[in-house]
């Protein structure tokens, strides 16, 4: 498991969903700007208690997170 830090804008829409196995999860894309008109998207999952933090936030398409 790799952990990044990184501060960028939402892309999609979060839905919390539950895996075949009954677990919580979430996914999204997340795009940092890097200057000159740039970007990097990474596609982000959480499970467990943090999609459900997350799904509770009622992020949206454009918000920032840092």
């Amino acid at each position: 498991m790799s952990f990044v830090h990184v501060v960028g804008y939402v892309a999609t829409d979060l839905e919390l969903k539950i895996s075949q196995a009954g677990n919580p999860y979430v996914r999204f894309d997340l795009v940092e700007r890097l200057g000159n008109g740039r970007t990097q998207s990474y596609q982000v999952w959480a499970y467990g208690w943090e999609a459900q933090r997350l799904s509770k936030w009622k992020l949206k398409p454009g918000t920032v997170l840092d």
